[in-house]
């Protein structure tokens, strides 16, 4: 009887700050999105990335430019489903090692992540869009 005690003590201790932290996480997470950076930063196996805006298309194979790209790409935090018609108007197809690809693009708010469409988070969908034209787009903005 006294050991169940010593444990309901112990756990009035420990309880409210572990459901403190799994809610405050959750709710995070909830208004700021899963950030994409994430899912690209640490794959290792990226081999090519194109990029498209604007109806200009480039096709990075040097691997700094590819870090750029996924860099950029990690800007994006995606939330809930949405229903979008249309295609992204900025664009990355990332293709790996193993001939498997991930295209990530915006549209407006919206997020293209893996074949679906998701709600970007804050003004994650404008930061890609600015983030790309300067990196990519402008002149200067990859090593020749």
């Amino acid at each position: 009887m006294k050991q169940q005690s010593k444990w309901k003590k112990r756990m009035q201790f420990i309880l409210p700050p572990v459901v403190s932290a799994a809610v405050t996480l959750l709710a995070f997470f909830m208004m700021q999105g899963i950030p994409m950076l994430r899912t690209l930063q640490r794959r290792t196996d990226l081999v090519s990335a194109v990029v498209w805006q604007d109806g200009k298309a480039v096709t990075l194979t040097k691997s700094g430019d590819i870090v750029l790209a996924a860099e950029v790409a990690g800007v994006l935090a995606r939330r809930f489903g949405a229903t979008v018609e249309g295609e992204p108007d900025t664009c990355y197809e990332f293709g790996f090692a193993d001939g498997s690809s991930l295209t990530v693009g915006v549209l407006e708010g919206a997020i293209f992540y893996n074949g679906k469409w998701y709600q970007g988070a804050a003004t994650t969908p404008q930061l890609f869009r600015d983030l790309t034209r300067v990196r990519f787009f402008d002149q200067g903005g990859l090593e020749e």
